[in-house]
């Protein structure tokens, strides 16, 4: 387990670099990272996934790199994301007959990022404001998908969560895995030759 200095990344002249990120994770935390893009971007195969979704969930792998060092999700990289997707969007919406429903969308991040927000205001230590925002994010790329896509995720996730608390008996765990995990998992369910 690494330990980071906790003043030293929430400081406002604190710098942190992708490069530092991957070179203090641990290579199982790579390694789950790898396999989520892969899973991501794969995914995009099946025709109900548009590539958009997969592209935001293989952007959002270095915020929660850096969640699962820092314990916090960088704005810059959550925001670079999210405009990864509206550019991939866009060309996605030029160049193929994608039918894309605004409230699907809305939907889906209103449902992934909703019972975080209500966390977050009521119990502030809770829940940070980044998870919310990464939440955000994903939810609107899962709601390409299906509108209910963002809550199923976020049952997945904080099961998941709730289960790596337990394992290593910590009270407190970086959520941006068990969000980024529940994504992933929950595109699986929908390219599932059970589906």
């Amino acid at each position: 387990m690494h330990t980071s200095n906790r003043s030293a990344s929430t400081s406002p002249g604190a710098q942190w670099t992708l490069s530092s990120a991957i070179g203090c994770s641990a290579p199982s935390s790579l390694l789950a990272a790898a396999v989520a893009a892969i899973i991501a971007i794969a995914s995009t195969i099946d025709d109900r996934v548009p590539l958009t979704t997969g592209i935001v969930i293989a952007a959002l792998l270095p915020a929660v790199l850096v969640d699962l060092i820092d314990q916090r999700l960088p704005n810059r990289l959550v925001g670079a994301a999210g405009l990864a997707g509206i550019a991939t969007l866009a060309a996605e919406l030029l160049v193929t007959d994608l039918q894309v429903t605004p409230t699907d969308v809305l939907f889906g991040a209103v449902g992934m990022a909703g019972p975080l927000l209500v966390t977050h205001l009521v119990r502030p230590a809770a829940m940070g404001f980044g998870d919310v925002k990464l939440a955000v994010v994903l939810g609107a790329a899962l709601g390409l998908v299906d509108s209910v896509l963002g809550l199923v995720a976020l049952a997945i996730g904080s099961a998941c969560a709730a289960l790596v608390g337990l394992t290593l008996r910590r009270r407190t765990v970086a959520f941006g895995q068990g969000l980024l995990g529940g994504a992933t998992f929950s595109l699986l369910l929908v390219v599932s030759p059970l589906n």
